[in-house]
C-alpha cells in the first residue's frame, strides 16, 4: 500500500508497521519499560498532538525518511507523517471500556483504579479523528 501511495492510517503495532515499511526502524524499548496508561505529549507540533492519550505499548520506532514527527514524549515517537502516511503510537480508539480489560490483563504492571479514572476522564477525540483523516486524505493542505 504504501508503494502505491493509498492513503495510510496505523496505529500503535500499525505505526511501528508502517514506519517500518517505509525506511524507519521499529523495536523494543528495552530495559522492560513500557507506556501503560495515559499520557501527554512532550514535544507536540500543534495541541491536537499533544494530548492526553491513551498509550500500552513497549515498543517504539524511528521515524522514516521524509517524515514529519508531529509529537514525541518520553524518547518515543508518538506520532508521524511521511506524505499521505500517518502512524500514530498512541490509542485514540480506546474507550474506558477497552482500557478496563487492559487493565485486567496487565494488573501486576499498571495502577489499575488511576489509569481507568485517567481513560474515564477523556473525551472522545472527535478533533483528533478529523485531522488524522484530513492529513490522509489531503497531505498538502
Amino acid at each position: 500500500l504504501a508503494e502505491a501511495q493509498r492513503p495510510i492510517l496505523g496505529i500503535c503495532f500499525g505505526a511501528q508497521m508502517l514506519a517500518a515499511a517505509t525506511g524507519g526502524e521499529a523495536m523494543p524499548i528495552g530495559q522492560g519499560r513500557a507506556f501503560l496508561g495515559v499520557f501527554g505529549n512532550e514535544e507536540a507540533s500543534g495541541e491536537i498532538w499533544r494530548g492526553p492519550y491513551v498509550r500500552w505499548h513497549g515498543d517504539h520506532f524511528t521515524a522514516p525518511p521524509g517524515a514529519t514527527v508531529l509529537a514525541r514524549d518520553g524518547g518515543t515517537i508518538q506520532a508521524f507523517q511521511q506524505a499521505n502516511r500517518l502512524g500514530v503510537q498512541f490509542h485514540p480508539e480506546a474507550t474506558p471500556d477497552i482500557v478496563r480489560g487492559w487493565v485486567a490483563r496487565y494488573a501486576d504492571r499498571v495502577d489499575g483504579p488511576a489509569v481507568i479514572a485517567a481513560a474515564d476522564r477523556l473525551a472522545t477525540p472527535t478533533a483528533l479523528y478529523a485531522e488524522m483523516v484530513r492529513r490522509v486524505l489531503e497531505p498538502g493542505a
